[in-house]
């Protein structure tokens, strides 16, 4: 109840509810019991959510107490420095929130191995971090290792492997290599609809995405073809409703204005 409470944004409901059960559990299995470490993280991932001025002390004690219980490479302990990592960011510590992403993106690397979920999510949250904090090329660096690792695999996976390059077609794209973004934009396209055809949505994804770097490039009329076949594709497999499907008729908006725009002062 306490995780719904937080959910919904009930944050005074959700810490009270949540201490009342970490206590109860203290006092029936233990301090170090896997259900009251559990609550604990629950309770001290409210905090967070919250922005309660006491968030980074109670996630860096919760974070300590499952290391101590599990080992620093076990999921649920990399899953808790995540939330450190984020108490961190809200206290202003850049440099600590980097460290401590790097490192345990090494430990999910060596425990999960490169392509699990958690590692996904810490890289993802890292190269987010590098991104907040105006280090843009680093994140660029972080995805263009991971992919060469995959493709170097001997028993790499072709769909993870386009998840790392999309990946790093939006760091680049973040960090402003147009050029590059554009080139392996193009070859993520081509390798994404032979691998996983035209309709799937990982290909309309890839094919939406091309034509957001031809607009930022200014090349509006590309973008539109684009977008144009990327619609017919998502509401044919998708649906007029989905959320694909909606943020590609919000891009192709945006497209043909600019081209209304030019036009006008021209």
């Amino acid at each position: 109840m306490g995780s719904a409470y937080r959910v919904l944004g009930e944050y005074d409901r959700a810490v009270s509810t949540l201490t009342q059960a970490l206590n109860e559990f203290i006092e029936a299995v233990g301090p170090d019991h896997v259900d009251t470490l559990l609550c604990r993280s629950r309770l001290a991932l409210t905090h967070v959510s919250a922005r309660y001025p006491d968030a980074l002390e109670l996630v860096t004690r919760t974070h300590a107490a499952f290391e101590r219980a599990f080992g620093a490479d076990d999921y649920r302990t990399l899953n808790e420095a995540t939330h450190l990592a984020t108490a961190r960011q809200q206290a202003g510590d850049r440099e600590g929130v980097i460290t401590l992403l790097e490192a345990t993106l090494a430990l999910s690397e060596q425990a999960l191995g490169r392509t699990h979920p958690r590692t996904w999510m810490v890289r993802d949250k890292l190269a987010a971090s590098y991104r907040s904090f105006n280090r843009p090329e680093l994140a660029v660096e972080l995805l263009d290792r991971c992919c060469a690792s995959l493709e170097s695999s001997p028993v790499g996976d072709p769909v993870q492997q386009l998840q790392g390059r999309m990946r790093l077609t939006q760091a680049l794209m973040h960090a402003g290599d147009l050029a590059r973004c554009l080139d392996e934009s193009q070859r993520l396209l081509e390798d994404t609809e032979r691998i996983l055809g035209r309709t799937d949505s990982g290909t309309i994804t890839a094919r939406s995405n091309l034509a957001m770097v031809h607009l930022n490039l200014d090349h509006p009329h590309e973008a539109i073809g684009l977008l144009e076949d990327a619609l017919v594709d998502s509401t044919s497999a998708l649906g007029a409703s989905d959320r694909l499907t909606l943020r590609i008729i919000e891009c192709l908006e945006k497209a043909r204005a600019s081209v209304a725009q030019d036009s006008s002062n021209s």
